[in-house]
């Protein structure tokens, strides 16, 4: 008798658990997260090795100006070189500009933000678009020496 009842009670908490599980709500549904995108493709290079591209070269400003354009849509990310000069206090901001027409750009992100001393610098960026540009942004009439170039690869 006590098998017997043993086994209904096993029966019963079976049927039990079925059906709190029936009952329950179930929990929300999401997709994975975004993954993070892969700023480079691994691509082959061979017919397109790295090629060097002068933006700006001693360039004295006093004004706002944009530099050159330069077709690198056959590049994915461009090694960027920057000094700057100050002769006398000029806040300066470099931005990375693109396009797929050289008369229809975008700004990209500054290679250098509201700078107010002597400064240089090399970094990695990705490439968008057909043509590059940098514009060189500048506060005052003060001149200012800036060089910027660029290793396409």
């Amino acid at each position: 008798m006590t098998r017997y009842y043993v086994a209904l009670a096993a029966v019963v908490s079976l049927f039990l658990l079925v059906m709190l599980m029936a009952v329950m709500p179930a929990s929300p549904v999401t997709g994975a997260p975004a993954a993070i995108p892969t700023p480079n493709a691994a691509v082959d290079r061979t017919n397109w090795p790295p090629q060097m591209y002068t933006f700006f070269n001693s360039a004295a400003m006093t004004a706002d100006t944009t530099s050159s354009c330069f077709e690198l849509a056959n590049y994915d990310v461009m090694d960027v070189y920057y000094n700057i000069d100050q002769g006398t206090t000029n806040t300066t901001t470099l931005t990375l500009r693109f396009g797929n027409t050289e008369s229809a750009l975008v700004n990209g992100v500054n290679i250098v933000a509201s700078n107010t001393a002597d400064a240089s610098g090399l970094q990695p960026y990705q490439t968008f678009g057909r043509y590059a540009c940098i514009l060189a942004d500048v506060t005052t009439t003060d001149t200012i020496t800036i060089t910027v170039n660029a290793l396409a690869k």
